[in-house]
């Protein structure tokens, strides 16, 4: 092994063990009714573990690092801002100035959160084009689907001119209504603008939204891999178990069958995410574009895929309440439409052909 795939594996390890340690699956559990509320002590924790320096090239992060941290929150159905906060610091690392820089630094150590404001749901950065700025400099529009905003200190709103403007969560005509959508783990929020001041904008670097939405849809296929990675162990073990007709139903051929095709997904999933970031992390930013599509569109496909598989496994167990693999299922669905559904890039796929 490389001294890189060593480290990946280290990183791995450690953000598993801190999520045994720090993240027990009842403080999910406990958020699946209401609002969802942000440990602030417990984020610093995490940040501290470099989860969101790692969007920063300036301080030795990548996107490969990023895809290592992100399966293990994905398996372990973690609820913090980790994808709102890893998509606005990469594109504050392609922003200019020294508010830029606060907000990267804030960001970096856990003590602020953040929001991309621009739909979730698209993978295009002309998505920016939907909150208006008139003359006055106030902001103008409404966004959906935005990950993580609902626990948003900051949300940095794009402009199609190559700028962006940091508006506080709270300021005057900011509205942000959580909503109660297929994954209980998360949240996603629609935020209104309504006259909000703007407030000087940030410069941003050629490419630097089109990076930010493309590692967006990377993590969000890759967060889709850790769940879908921990379905195939739990299904695994029950096969295992489940006795009937005197034998475990893990022996007989047809559930061998399925078990090996949900394999197959996840170890192609894997290699499609590990692809994209090894794109994302090169000097070809359309070699990146298409081999996100790729892993967007084949990994949100068989993630799915196995879900699917696991629920049909399990039997009636699944269908409890109780059973923590509704909350996978649901996780790995809510990612398929994260930064651009499995259609989105199968377009975009076949308009580079």
């Amino acid at each position: 092994m490389s001294a890189d795939v060593e480290e990946l594996e280290l990183l791995r390890d450690a953000t598993r063990g801190f999520l045994e340690r720090h993240h027990q699956p009842a403080a999910v559990r406990a958020q699946l009714e209401g609002p969802r509320t942000l440990d602030r002590d417990a984020w610093r924790r995490a940040a501290e573990m470099g989860w969101i320096a790692a969007a920063v090239p300036e301080l030795g992060g990548g996107v490969a690092q990023l895809a290592a941290i992100a399966p293990e929150l994905g398996r372990a159905t973690f609820p913090g801002p980790f994808l709102g906060c890893a998509t606005a610091a990469t594109l504050l690392s392609g922003a200019t100035g020294a508010r830029a820089a606060e907000l990267l630094g804030a960001l970096g150590d856990g003590t602020r959160t953040a929001a991309l404001a621009v739909d979730a749901g698209s993978a295009e950065p002309g998505a920016a084009a939907s909150v208006a700025l008139d003359d006055g400099g106030r902001l103008s529009g409404e966004l959906a689907v935005l990950a993580d905003a609902d626990v948003a200190d900051v949300l940095l709103v794009p402009r199609a001119t190559g700028l962006a403007h940091a508006v506080a969560a709270d300021a005057p005509g900011v509205s942000v209504r959580p909503a109660r959508g297929l994954d209980l783990t998360r949240r996603v929020a629609t935020v209104t603008f309504d006259g909000t001041p703007a407030g000087p904008g940030l410069g941003l670097a050629d490419g630097a939204l089109r990076r930010a939405l493309a590692v967006g849809a990377t993590l969000a296929v890759a967060d889709a891999l850790g769940a879908a990675e921990r379905l195939l162990e739990l299904t695994v073990d029950y096969v295992g178990q489940r006795i009937a007709f005197g034998r475990p139903i893990g022996s007989y051929q047809a559930v061998k069958h399925k078990c090996a095709d949900m394999l197959c997904w996840v170890d192609g999933t894997r290699v499609a995410v590990d692809a994209a970031a090894a794109a994302l992390d090169g000097p070809d930013a359309d070699a990146a574009d298409a081999a996100v599509s790729v892993a967007k569109a084949y990994g949100a496909d068989a993630c799915a895929r196995v879900a699917g598989e696991a629920l049909q496994l399990h039997g009636g167990v699944a269908f409890t309440w109780e059973h923590d693999l509704h909350l996978l299922l649901r996780r790995i669905k809510a990612d398929e439409v994260l930064f651009g559904d499995i259609a989105r890039h199968e377009r975009r796929l076949a308009a580079r052909i």
